[in-house]
């Protein structure tokens, strides 16, 4: 695939993006101090933002921009985004920032993206946080109608306590007897 270098929208003589997903700050003279300077031509090296997305920082007459790399690489190929619409990473991984893997679409087309890469955070938790497994008659069966994995030992435990507060001490207890009611293991 041929890398294909174009002006970032905002940012023309400034820094270029490509269509692999790279963004570098072109050869220019600046000053620093009141006096010129030569900058070299450079490939950004991008951080990561806590979010797991890459990011880089883009500096013109004294200003700072933070800029997720995917973004800046789907406006400098696919146009502005449209109102209401997020970039979406149609392959599902998000160092993969080049221009044919993203697209614009709607919040729900990129959390469908997520699952369809088994890339959510909770579609492959094999135990809720009490420490039950969520298998079988384990799981609460209208939130799994639903694409929702949630355990009934601790569903059950929650109503219970939220009906007789005194019980909120032994919560662990009382959805520990849920579980082995329902998973059929001895106490």
């Amino acid at each position: 695939m041929t890398e294909e270098w174009k002006p970032i929208p905002g940012w023309e003589g400034v820094y270029e993006a490509s269509s692999l997903g790279r963004i570098k700050s072109l050869a220019r003279i600046v000053l620093r101090g009141g006096r010129p300077m030569k900058v070299a031509e450079k490939i950004l090296k991008p951080s990561i933002h806590h979010t797991g997305y890459r990011r880089v920082i883009l500096t013109r007459g004294g200003g700072r921009s933070e800029r997720l790399v995917h973004s800046v690489i789907a406006e400098t190929f696919h146009g502005p985004r449209p109102e209401g619409l997020e970039v979406r990473h149609r392959n599902g991984d998000k160092s993969d920032n080049s221009a044919a893997n993203l697209a614009y679409g709607t919040s729900a087309e990129n959390k469908q993206d997520i699952l369809d890469h088994g890339r959510h955070p909770l579609k492959n938790r094999t135990h809720c946080p009490a420490g039950h497994e969520l298998v079988g008659d384990n799981l609460v069966a209208w939130e799994l109608e639903r694409g929702h994995r949630k355990c009934r030992a601790c569903a059950c435990a929650h109503s219970k306590v939220h009906h007789h507060r005194e019980l909120a001490p032994h919560f662990q207890a009382i959805a520990d007897g849920y579980y082995q009611e329902f998973a059929g293991v001895a106490a």
